[in-house]
This record gives structure tokens, C-alpha cells and sequence, in this order.
């Protein structure tokens, strides 16, 4: 598969979690679906990370669709499952929720003055538990890479037929 009809299936299969995609397809696709979340994340890492944040995590997670639909799909390709994609995404969803938590409980706390206590003890809580999920993230994203690079499983496998084979 040519670069040009990689970009084209990529870009329209993005709400398909489904099937199989080839090496050739993934790879081509990937540089250029990896753009957008890339810039996303940038503006919402300089920006103030508050309510108003919440429509920018939900942009940037439209921005990767994507780029995780069609990794969730090359992982099908060679037998694994596809959610398997959002593995190494899992610890930074559990501390912005958990931020998010802690963040509008001190507000609600501020009367009683445990408001700044709380929030205090959620700075020096989240900064570990940060440096801890890159940790996570960057040991699980090694062999999810590592399983994108493999060739395709010959024949059919469980999520359907072999994207590279001529239908016969």
C-alpha cells in the first residue's frame, strides 16, 4: 500500500476499531496522524489546567482517534488485542482524574480552610504520581511499539482477513 492510499484509509476508517491494518497502512499514516495530538497536547500543557481544560482533553482525544484506531487495528493485524493501544494513555487519564477530584474538593473545602490544606497535599501527592506514570507509560509503550513493527499473521486470525493476501 502506497503512501497516498494509506493516508486516505486512515483517515476515513478513524471511527473503525475494527478489522485489520497492514504494516504498510499504519506506518505510512502514522507521521502524519500523530500532528494534531501532538499540538493539543502542547497548548493545553502551557495553558492553565482548569474546568475550562476539559473541552481541550476532549479535543485532543478527536485529534488522536485516529492515530488509535488505526494502531488499534495494526495491533489486531498481528493477533493482539487492539485496546491494547491505550495502555501506556491509562495512568495519565487516572491522575487527571484524580486531579480534577481533588481539585474541586478544596474549592468546596475553601470555607472551612482544608481547602488549602487539600490543596497542598494534591501538589506534593501529584508531582511523584506524575513522574511515576511517565515511568509506566514509557515501559508499556516499548512493547506496544515492538508489536506494531511485527509482520502480518498469515491467513485470517480471529479479527479478520489478511490485509496484504488477495481474497480468493
Amino acid at each position: 500500500m502506497g503512501p497516498v492510499q494509506a493516508i486516505t484509509n486512515g483517515l476515513f476508517k478513524f471511527p473503525i476499531f475494527t478489522g485489520r491494518a497492514s504494516r504498510s497502512e499504519f506506518w505510512w499514516f502514522a507521521p502524519i496522524a500523530i500532528a494534531p495530538p501532538l499540538y493539543v497536547a502542547n497548548e493545553i500543557a502551557w495553558t492553565k489546567f482548569e474546568f475550562y481544560g476539559i473541552w481541550r482533553v476532549g479535543l485532543l482525544i478527536l485529534a488522536a482517534l485516529p492515530l488509535l484506531s488505526a494502531g488499534s487495528r495494526r495491533l489486531q493485524d498481528v493477533g493482539e488485542n487492539g485496546a491494547q493501544i491505550m495502555l501506556p494513555f491509562t495512568p495519565f487519564v487516572l491522575l487527571w482524574v484524580t486531579y480534577q477530584a481533588l481539585y474541586w474538593f478544596s474549592l468546596g473545602t475553601l470555607i472551612f480552610g482544608l481547602g488549602i490544606i487539600i490543596g497542598l497535599a494534591a501538589l506534593l501527592l501529584l508531582i511523584p504520581a506524575y513522574l511515576f506514570a511517565f515511568f509506566v507509560s514509557f515501559i508499556t509503550i516499548g512493547p506496544i511499539i515492538g508489536q506494531l513493527i511485527l509482520p502480518s499473521d498469515v491467513g485470517s486470525n480471529p479479527y479478520g482477513p489478511n490485509p496484504n493476501e488477495v481474497p480468493t
